[in-house]
C-alpha cells in the first residue's frame, strides 16, 4: 500500500510538472502573439505612410527641376559675387581716399592752429580780439572769419611765409563780416569798449 502511495504521488507531481510546463508555453504564446499584432500595426503605419509619399515619377520630376534650377542659378551667383567684390573694392577705394583726405586736413589743421598761436603769440591784443569774437559767435547773425592769416590754408611753408612777407599785415590782420550788424557788433565791443585797433571790413 504504501508502495502504491508513493507511486501516486510521484504521479501527481509529474502532472503538476506538465501542467508547468504548459503554463510557460502559454505565456510564452501570449507573448510571441501580442509581438506580432505589434509588429503589424507597424507595418500598416509604414504602409499608410508609404501611401501618403507621392509617385515616383513626381518625385523625380521634382528633382529634375530643383537641378535645373540650380544651373540657372548658378551664373547669377558668380555674377553676384563678381559685384560684391567690385563694390568691396570701390568701398575700400573710397576708404583709403577718405583716409588720405583726413590725413591731410589734420595736418592741415595742426599748421593752422601752429600758425595761429604763432601769430597770437606776436600780437596778444589781437588774441584777445579773437578770443572775445570766438566765445560770442551766437551773437552775430552770419559767420565771420578773421584774423584772416589765421584763416589761409597754405600747401608750403614757402607760401605761408611771401604771404606774410608781401601781404601787407592789416589785411591779415583782418576781421571778415557778412553783414553790418555783425561789423558794428565788432566795431563797438573789440574797438571802442576793449580798446582794440583791429580791422574790420564786410563782403
Amino acid at each position: 500500500l504504501e508502495k502504491q502511495s508513493k507511486k501516486f504521488d510521484n504521479h501527481d507531481d509529474g502532472i503538476e510538472k506538465v501542467m508547468h510546463e504548459i503554463d510557460d508555453i502559454d505565456e510564452r504564446r501570449e507573448h510571441v502573439v501580442r509581438k506580432e499584432q505589434e509588429a503589424l500595426g507597424r507595418l500598416e503605419k509604414l504602409q499608410q505612410e508609404f501611401q501618403e509619399f507621392p509617385p515616383e515619377e513626381d518625385i523625380q520630376n521634382e528633382y529634375e527641376h530643383a537641378k535645373n534650377e540650380r544651373k540657372a542659378i548658378g551664373p547669377k551667383h558668380e555674377e553676384a559675387r563678381r559685384e560684391a567684390r567690385r563694390v568691396e573694392a570701390v568701398y575700400q577705394e573710397k576708404q583709403d581716399a577718405f583716409r588720405h583726405s583726413k590725413e591731410k586736413f589734420d595736418r592741415a589743421k595742426d599748421d593752422k592752429a601752429r600758425r595761429r598761436e604763432r601769430i597770437f603769440r606776436q600780437d596778444k591784443k589781437l588774441h584777445e580780439a579773437f578770443k572775445w569774437v570766438d566765445s560770442n559767435r551766437e551773437l552775430f547773425r552770419k559767420q565771420v572769419w578773421g584774423p584772416i592769416s589765421c584763416e589761409i590754408t597754405t600747401k608750403s611753408s614757402t607760401i605761408a611765409n611771401y604771404l606774410e612777407q608781401h601781404v601787407p599785415n592789416t589785411v591779415l590782420k583782418t576781421f571778415v563780416t557778412q553783414t553790418k550788424e555783425d561789423y558794428d557788433l565788432i566795431y563797438q565791443k573789440v574797438r571802442r569798449e576793449m580798446g582794440i585797433p583791429v580791422n574790420i571790413t564786410t563782403v
